[in-house]
C-alpha cells in the first residue's frame, strides 16, 4: 500500500503487522487521510445504516491493506465455510443457507462456528454469535 508518506509504510510493506488486529496497528490511529486511487469510500448503507462508533464513517476511507487482508482471509477458508460467512454477513438465516448448501440448519451453523475457529478475527464481525455461543457453553458446563 502506498500510504500518504506515512512513517510506517516500510513496516507495513515488510509485513511487520501481518496477523496483528488492525486496531492495534499505527494505521488505525493515523490522523492522515489516504488519498490514492486504490482506496474506496466506506458505505454505511452496506450494513443497513447501522454504523457503530468503532467503525469508519461515510467520509472515511478503508485502506486497501485492510480490504486485502479480508479477501485473503476469506479465500483461505474452505468454500463451504466461506459461503456461510458471506451469506450470514449479508443477513441470510441459517435455514436459508442450509437449503442452498443441501445440509441441515445445525450443519450450516456448525460451519459458521468452524470458520470462526479457523479465522478468529471473524468474531468482531459476528459479536452476537460469539455471545450466544459462550452462553451455550456456560449453560452446558453449569449443568455438569
Amino acid at each position: 500500500m502506498q500510504c500518504h508518506r506515512c512513517p510506517h509504510t516500510a513496516d507495513v510493506a515488510a509485513g511487520k503487522y501481518m496477523g496483528v488486529a488492525y486496531e492495534q496497528t499505527p494505521c488505525a490511529k493515523c490522523e492522515m487521510k489516504e488519498s490514492v486511487p486504490s482506496s474506496m469510500e466506506f458505505d454505511p448503507e452496506r450494513d443497513a445504516g447501522e454504523v457503530s462508533s468503532g467503525r469508519p464513517g461515510a467520509e472515511e476511507l478503508i485502506p486497501v491493506e485492510v480490504l486485502r487482508s479480508l479477501v485473503v482471509g476469506l479465500l483461505e477458508l474452505p468454500p463451504e465455510l466461506r459461503d456461510v460467512v458471506c451469506w450470514r454477513f449479508a443477513g441470510m438465516q441459517y435455514k436459508e443457507i442450509a437449503e442452498i448448501q443441501g445440509v441441515t440448519m445445525a450443519a450450516a451453523e456448525a460451519r459458521h462456528r468452524r470458520a470462526m475457529r479457523i479465522w478468529p478475527e471473524l468474531e468482531r464481525m459476528f459479536p452476537e454469535k460469539v455471545v450466544k455461543h459462550r452462553r451455550r457453553l456456560e449453560k452446558a458446563h453449569g449443568k455438569r
